[in-house]
């Protein structure tokens, strides 16, 4: 179980979230306000060490980041606000980090509008730490309803439609049949 502190009037869990840098220049997460509830991200190159983003598709960049959530909880990457002031979006998110993951944290970004590239390192996204809640998944199979078909084509009788009123004609006076 996570122990929590109080500090600065806030509760604090005493485990941390690991980070692990696999390049010189990543960037670890961080707060510009202690309370602020995510840690901004940083993109630090493109995947494919590509000269340019492509326009109207998705362009991966790299954190040079491994991110570990304390037990009992997950990381959710979501899109920084002011990303698309760039002429990007995220893709496919939010981006959940299990608790054990092992792998880069890779942004996918669909750039959308003609612009200039995001001139790096770029504040991306944003990582919020959440509690974890597991439970089993239970499968349940819907009976189909069977539609009966007829065995004979005589037993099948196709519904006749009500005749249309005819245009014109004379509307006849309507009176109680039983009196």
């Amino acid at each position: 179980m996570n122990n929590k502190v109080i500090a600065g009037g806030i509760s604090i869990l005493t485990s941390p979230i690991t980070c692990t840098t696999t390049r010189p220049d990543a960037e670890a997460p961080f707060k510009e306000n202690h309370k602020s509830v995510a840690w901004e991200v940083t993109i630090v190159g493109r995947t494919d060490n590509r000269a340019e983003d492509v326009y109207g598709d998705v362009n991966t960049f790299e954190t040079g980041l491994v991110l570990n959530s304390p037990a009992g909880h997950h990381l959710e990457v979501i899109e920084h606000p002011a990303l698309h002031k760039a002429g990007y979006m995220l893709i496919g998110g939010p981006i959940i980090i299990d608790p054990e993951n092992t792998e880069e944290l890779i942004l996918p970004l669909y750039k959308y509008r003609e612009s200039e590239d995001i001139e790096l390192p770029f504040r991306a996204a944003l990582l919020v730490l959440r509690a974890t809640e597991y439970a089993p998944v239970l499968s349940v199979a819907i009976k189909k309803k069977s539609r009966r078909t007829p065995q004979y084509e005589d037993e099948y009788e196709e519904p006749v439609p009500k005749p249309a009123a005819r245009v014109g004609a004379k509307k006849g006076k309507t009176t109680n049949h039983m009196f």
